[in-house]
């Protein structure tokens, strides 16, 4: 349970950055379809 609880911190700290450059993906498709 506890491996499983520190697994899931590293998860969400190696989504962050993810989540921004999805973010700058979407904003690239909004501009292209105007």
């Amino acid at each position: 349970m506890h491996n499983q609880n520190i697994h899931v911190k590293d998860h969400e700290k190696s989504k962050t950055p993810r989540l921004s450059l999805v973010s700058k993906l979407e904003k690239r498709l909004k501009f292209k379809s105007i």
